[in-house]
């Protein structure tokens, strides 16, 4: 697929996204109360549906960084062991083979 296929499909892909997301906003609006612990806040349902999705994007990103960093930490390790390795046989094919006559 040539480049610029791919980019009008991207961005014929977000303005549908755009339109479905104004669409939504426009059939959610009636207001609702949001009774948090500090006071109420009165909000279009539709901006508490949004609110909400990206807290829930916030906490899953969270969850994930401490296995993300694990992970990480292991590569490192792992390509520490991998360079020492190739070093080893790297030597040990520059070392002549000893003759047991």
């Amino acid at each position: 697929m040539s480049q610029l296929i791919k980019k009008i499909l991207y961005i014929s892909l977000f303005v549908v996204a755009l339109l479905f997301g104004l669409l939504f906003f426009v059939k959610n609006y009636q207001l609702l109360e949001f009774d948090y612990i500090i006071g109420v806040i009165e909000l279009p349902l539709s901006v508490l549906m949004l609110i909400s999705f990206f807290a829930g994007v916030l906490i899953g990103i969270s969850a994930l960084v401490p296995w993300l960093l694990r992970m990480k930490h292991r590569q490192s390790r792992l390509n520490r062991q991998l360079k020492l390795s190739e070093k080893e046989i790297t030597n040990l094919r520059v070392l002549p083979a000893k003759d047991t006559d």
